[in-house]
């Protein structure tokens, strides 16, 4: 059973106090396969914890982008605390098609890669490799080192018996990347994998936000406003971003109840999420362009300016990008300096407001250093990103005491 989203009884918390990022350094990449790239936007890695016992398992999610990637094809998360291998983690990618036009790519994906005979205790400074096992040639291939920060929590059941700890993977980096996405019609999202899902098409050519955040109630329908070079642009009459996706599936959910005596209770809550808003938005021409009441991004080609903003007036993000004479959004400098995202994918220069009402924490230490699971900023309008997101909140619940991570090794059964 996945445990993606944990609600926990808790009386007394302990929270391993770490640095944040990172102390392993940035992750590397290593040469990909011939005609195939990583997908920097699509990696996820977490801990998913035994239901009683005091254990926690490796789960990864990764996907290449490239056409020719042979049937049976796998991929390999490798756990390390420094040299020591802690699990080996092995899953055989699936594969499915990005668009149906001539020379779209294909993508093979795993999601939620978890060997549940490899139970875990360490935290810490970790880092995980990831390798492709050609099927073909029999060939591995190192893709990318990431580094991972894994935390616990030490907790009390409310009788006052002692309970496993609780283990987490610190997703506070990735509130910096945030990208817009143009899917054309019969084409897929970048993220249309996630859960084990192969995903729908897109009925039109549709414009999506993707973010993260650390959730303070939900994200629901915005207004949504832009100027194009300074100038005011009029999205006609229907302006609503509406949200299509919340990644709770792909989040890291802790609920803390704390006790103070026997009456009162407070709720602490530690939990990241992945939203997916569709834009008012449309590109190109034909069909998948007509047949939708947005406003063309073809019209307005430029540097973008936009906001989503709530019925009270509160601005819940902002996010700049430039488009194009053909009308479709231009790779940002980040990518031009390696990062890669899905196809119609792109890193915008998103801000976070100081007054966010829908973000409950962040980390400016973690968001400086990079976005992309230990990928560090390689220009500086990567690292004007990392360093605009304000501080909100507490990162991670501040009561209990400290506690150190620890090296062991997670014994097989």
């Amino acid at each position: 059973m996945k445990m993606n989203a944990i609600h926990l009884r808790l009386c007394c918390l302990g929270l391993l106090l770490l640095p944040t990022w990172p102390l392993l350094g940035p992750s590397t990449a290593a040469a990909q396969p011939a005609g195939l790239r990583y997908d920097d936007g699509y990696v996820y890695l977490a801990a998913t914890n035994h239901p009683s016992r005091e254990e926690w398992y490796l789960s990864g999610s990764a996907r290449l982008l490239g056409t020719g990637i042979a049937r049976g094809s796998a991929f390999k998360f490798v756990l390390k605390q420094g040299r020591r291998v802690l699990s080996t983690t092995v899953c055989e990618g699936r594969l499915n098609w990005y668009g149906r036009s001539e020379g779209a790519p294909d993508r093979m994906f795993v999601s939620d890669c978890i060997d549940r005979d490899q139970p875990l205790t360490a935290t810490g400074m970790l880092s995980v490799d990831v390798v492709f096992l050609d099927d073909d040639s029999g060939e591995e291939t190192l893709l990318r080192t990431h580094p991972l920060d894994v935390r616990s929590l030490t907790r009390e059941r409310l009788g006052g018996q002692p309970s496993p700890s609780h283990f987490f993977v610190n997703h506070h980096a990735e509130a910096a990347a945030m990208f817009i996405e143009q899917v054309p019609w019969h084409f897929r999202r970048a993220h249309a994998e996630i859960n084990q899902s192969q995903g729908s098409e897109a009925d039109r050519n549709n414009v999506y936000l993707n973010f993260r955040r650390s959730p303070e109630g939900n994200v629901r329908q915005t207004k949504m406003r832009c100027s194009v070079d300074g100038q005011r642009v009029d999205l006609g009459d229907d302006d609503i971003a509406r949200p299509v996706r919340s990644g709770r599936n792909r989040s890291s959910v802790i609920q803390v109840l704390k006790v103070q005596g026997q009456v009162r209770v407070e709720q602490d809550p530690l939990m990241w999420e992945w939203e997916v808003i569709q834009l008012p938005l449309t590109f190109g021409t034909g069909d998948g362009a007509d047949w939708t009441p947005y406003l063309n991004m073809n019209a307005h080609p430029g540097r973008w300016e936009c906001l989503l903003r709530r019925d009270d007036r509160r601005v819940i993000r902002r996010f700049a990008f430039t488009v194009g004479a053909d009308g479709l959004v231009q790779p940002h400098a980040e990518e031009a300096a390696g990062l890669v995202l899905h196809p119609g994918a792109h890193l915008v220069d998103g801000v976070i407001p100081d007054d966010s009402p829908i973000d409950q924490r962040t980390d400016p230490r973690a968001t400086r250093a990079g976005a992309f699971f230990g990928r560090a900023w390689a220009t500086p309008e990567g690292r004007a990103i990392g360093a605009g997101i304000p501080a909100i909140g507490e990162p991670f619940p501040s009561t209990g005491r400290a506690r150190r991570g620890r090296g062991n090794r997670g014994r097989r059964r």
